[in-house]
């Protein structure tokens, strides 16, 4: 049997939510294995990242380089009124955070580029990515990743895989639960969502496909 690992990063809870289905997600299958075919499987890893703009890149490049995931997938919650999971597959140079948003500690999001890559970039292994999705219920392809902290994230993930060649990077945005939905009305009102252990079985079944063909 051959063992790989996949490092799952999700964020902290933020604004009114009393939780993040994100941080949610990564300490329930922190340490699960999936089983890919019959001698390969893969273990996986969870990090939470904080809501702090000068740290969490950081943390995450720190994770990856003591890890050495085979995938790295980041989750973050969906500002998006929608009933089902939205995987990433591009990735802006310049994040638009504005002069409002603050993190845990009261910084505001920065500015500039984030790297000196395409203004636009895209994630490795597209075409093998988009088959794996499209045999799981409940996900489809995203080309708006919303320019904060998860949009940061990604190109991150893309950067730092070298291009599909270190690890096979992904970013899966997360609908609210239907818990956190009145907690949406203090800041945007959503009236989709999807219960968290769909959400789970879900983010499984991606890392499975991704794994059947990378690894």
């Amino acid at each position: 049997m051959t063992e790989h690992r996949v490092l799952l990063a999700g964020f902290e809870p933020f604004g009114p939510y009393s939780y993040n289905v994100a941080e949610q997600l990564v300490d329930e299958l922190d340490g699960e294995v999936i089983e890919v075919s019959e001698d390969t499987r893969i273990q996986i890893i969870g990090l939470k990242l904080p809501l702090n703009f000068r740290t969490f890149r950081e943390i995450l490049a720190e994770a990856i380089r003591d890890t050495r995931p085979e995938i790295a997938v980041g989750l973050g919650m969906d500002f998006k009124n929608l009933d089902h999971l939205s995987l990433e597959i591009e990735a802006h140079q310049e994040p638009n955070y504005g002069s409002y948003i603050q993190d845990t500690e009261g910084n505001i999001g920065p500015d500039g580029y984030l790297d000196e890559l395409p203004k636009v970039i895209r994630v490795p292994n597209e075409a093998q990515i988009t088959r794996a999705i499209a045999e799981v219920s409940g996900i489809e392809l995203s080309e708006n990743a919303g320019k904060h902290m998860c949009e940061t994230t990604l190109r991150d993930l893309i950067r730092q895989s070298e291009n599909g060649s270190k690890f096979q990077p992904a970013f899966i945005h997360l609908p609210h639960t239907p818990d956190l939905l009145p907690d949406s009305a203090k800041l945007n009102a959503h009236t989709q969502s999807m219960p968290l252990e769909q959400q789970r079985e879900i983010i499984k079944a991606v890392i499975r496909n991704i794994g059947a063909f990378y690894l």
